[in-house]
């Protein structure tokens, strides 16, 4: 009689984590952090990659992460607009597609609009456009603040930037680090 043939387990892709392609590495740069167990996170974020070169702190850069959270979590993020076929033609003048879908995410909203009335209407499109757009500071500086040239585009938006998120991580009691303030010294 033949002896049963012992059975392998099939690798799964849940077994090995996926790995970027070389295109997507490519454009990540420098910015990606390789995890203990092979998983590649792509740190290349505005925030991520304006923190890493040192233009922000890391409390900063935890203050626009969260702005940019609650701006997110509020539904305010502008999805895809499709066609569904199997609906008529009904436009919504009402404006109730703009009201929050749930309670989570009224909290959301309500935490977004009171860090953006702390930090004022222009520093608050500001953060909004690098933050949570991913807009370039050179971007965001020609135009939310005006700035034609681009090193003086760049100048005002990182010093506006710094200083809403600094508002921001005050509002919310973030602490200071020690590694903050030596950068700070420095700059």
């Amino acid at each position: 009689m033949a002896r049963p043939k012992k059975k392998t387990r099939a690798t799964t892709p849940i077994d090995k984590p996926m790995q970027p392609t070389p295109e997507r590495m490519a454009k990540a740069g420098e910015f990606y952090v390789v995890g203990g167990d092979g998983r590649v996170t792509m740190r290349d974020g505005m925030i991520d990659r304006i923190r890493k070169r040192g233009v922000i702190t890391e409390r900063q850069a935890e203050a626009g992460r969260r702005y940019r959270l609650y701006w997110y979590h509020a539904g305010l993020e502008p999805g895809p607009n499709g066609v569904d076929p199997n609906r008529i033609y009904a436009p919504d003048n009402t404006g109730m597609r703009l009201m929050a879908q749930s309670e989570r995410q009224a909290e959301y909203r309500q935490r977004y609009r009171q860090a953006a009335r702390h930090i004022g209407l222009r520093m608050s499109r500001l953060i909004e456009h690098i933050a949570c757009e991913d807009a370039t500071l050179e971007e965001a500086g020609r135009k939310i603040l005006g700035w034609g040239n681009k090193a003086q585009a760049i100048a005002a938006a990182t010093e506006m930037f710094r200083d809403a998120t600094d508002r921001l991580a005050d509002l919310w009691g973030f602490p200071h680090w020690i590694d903050d303030e030596e950068a700070e010294e420095i700059a």
